[in-house]
This record gives structure tokens, sequence and C-alpha cells, in this order.
């Protein structure tokens, strides 16, 4: 599974486009004043749209980055954002995954996560910077019933589990872009702000073109065929 494209929605697009554009200098793809904008994370196109200003959207998300660039990533971050802690530590090891993870919030609160995945051939010997992202390589799926949902998405598209820990937890897909499919009300690591069911529609590539809409919940997965 690769994701493509995401589209995600935000109280505050000017926040954000301020934040991945200007900041992060992500290139800018596509907008339209007041109601969406797209910029190019590596191979996926994130897009951001305006949604109601009340509303409280929160994701979380995670990019690839090379695997022997997390200091020079974590050096990018800091001065850039305030990186999250686990245990004292900015630098997440997940020794099962054999992966390091840096984690931030972005403007509205998304959990954001780099993370640098060594079972993956990517190294680079350029310095790194935005154009280092590779892709989006997560998104979290906050779900009534995780068993449930595991069960659904392995038979609408196929995939395989990667990791999981019984009712709150599943990783599905491989370490190229996974669905994290969480218990609603579950806390993002590393933080202890609950995931929320807000509306996305993911594109990933396939085999046959399809559309599915995750019973109970507003996500929408969009396949596109080679």
């Amino acid at each position: 599974m690769e994701i493509v494209d995401l589209r995600l929605k935000t109280h505050d697009l000017e926040a954000l486009r301020s934040f991945y554009d200007d900041l992060f200098d992500l290139a800018l793809l596509d907008e339209q004043e007041d109601e969406f904008f797209t910029v190019g994370a590596g191979e996926t196109r994130l897009t951001f749209e305006q949604g109601d200003e009340d509303e409280a959207y929160r994701y979380h998300f995670a990019f690839n980055i090379p695997n022997n660039q997390v200091a020079d990533a974590r050096l990018w971050l800091a001065s850039r954002v305030e990186l999250l802690e686990h245990n004292g530590e900015d630098v997440v090891e997940w020794t099962s995954w054999d992966a390091s993870a840096l984690y931030f919030r972005d403007p509205v609160g998304n959990i954001v996560e780099f993370i640098a995945r060594r079972t993956v051939d990517n190294d680079s010997d350029l310095p790194f910077s935005a154009q280092s992202i590779i892709r989006v390589s997560e998104i979290g799926l906050a779900v009534p019933n995780v068993p449930q949902a595991v069960a659904e998405l392995k038979q609408a598209f196929e995939l395989d589990v990667y990791d999981e820990t019984g009712d709150t937890f599943c990783a599905l897909g491989s370490p190229i872009s996974l669905f994290i499919v969480v218990k609603d009300g579950h806390n993002w690591f590393p933080t202890p702000d609950k995931a929320l069911a807000n509306p996305m529609r993911i594109q990933i590539k396939g085999d046959e073109e399809k559309s599915h809409v995750l019973s109970g919940s507003a996500y929408r997965i969009d396949v596109i065929a080679p």
C-alpha cells in the first residue's frame, strides 16, 4: 500500500498554510483562497480543507524520511517546532519496527511524526530539508471498534497486519504506508491528546480502482490503479 493523496479538514486554514508552505517550505501545488491548499510531501499530495471554524479537527499522520538522517532531521525540526518528548527523549526508538521517530504538533494540534524506517532502502546524501520527506507513511484512523474496522479494511483492500495490540491499536499495511487504527478516545502517542474521528479522504495505489467508506465513519478511501 502507498498513500498518494491525503485530504484533511481544519478550522484554521491560514495557520496551516503558513506552517507547511512557508515554514516547512513544502511545494505549494494548488490552492483556493479560504477553501483549501495542497502541498507536495514527497510522493504524497497533502491537502487541508477549510472546515467548521468551531470544530476541533485533530489528526495523526507521519512522514517517511531517509533512514540515515534522523540526527539531521532532528536539528532541522528543532529550529522550527518544539519536539515532543517521551521519557525525556525527543528521538523515540521503535525497536520492533526497526525505526526512529520524531514527534511535534502543528499549529492546529495535529500530531505529526517524522519516521526513519531502517527496513526501507532510502538513504540520502543530500542535506536534510523539506524535500527530504519521502511520503505520508501513516494516517491514524480513530474508530469505535478496532477489530471490526481492521477486518473490514483487510477485506476491502487485502492489507496485511503490521502490528497490533488487542482492541486498542492495529497497524495495517507495510513500512511504505500504514493505516494506524486506534480506539476513538485513545491517546495519540506521545501525548495525552485523544484520537478523534474527523473526516478524511485517502487515496492509495492498488491493482483495481475502487472506493470504500469505512462503516460508521467519515473515512473515504479511494484506490487508483497504476
